[in-house]
């Protein structure tokens, strides 16, 4: 159990990211760039809060993996 659950919380950042941040990606590079939407902040606002909800959580979970692995490495076999 323990290495599905945190294989499966570590998918919750890419849910997270395809979910909400994606769709906001694929509306932007669809837009016309030669004449910038009169709405653009409404859209920019949304992505700049989810990036710095999931930035810290990519880090988070970067630096448990890396203690993880260190964990189990200096593991001495009885």
């Amino acid at each position: 159990m323990g290495r599905t659950h945190h294989t499966l919380r570590g998918s919750h950042v890419g849910f997270f990211t395809i979910v909400l941040n994606v769709p906001i990606n694929n509306a932007v590079l669809t837009s016309d760039r030669a004449a910038l939407p009169a709405d653009r902040e409404t859209t920019r606002t949304p992505w700049n809060t989810l990036n710095a909800i999931r930035i810290p959580i990519n880090y988070l979970s970067f630096l448990l993996v890396i203690w993880l692995v260190v964990k189990l490495l200096n593991v001495t076999p009885n």
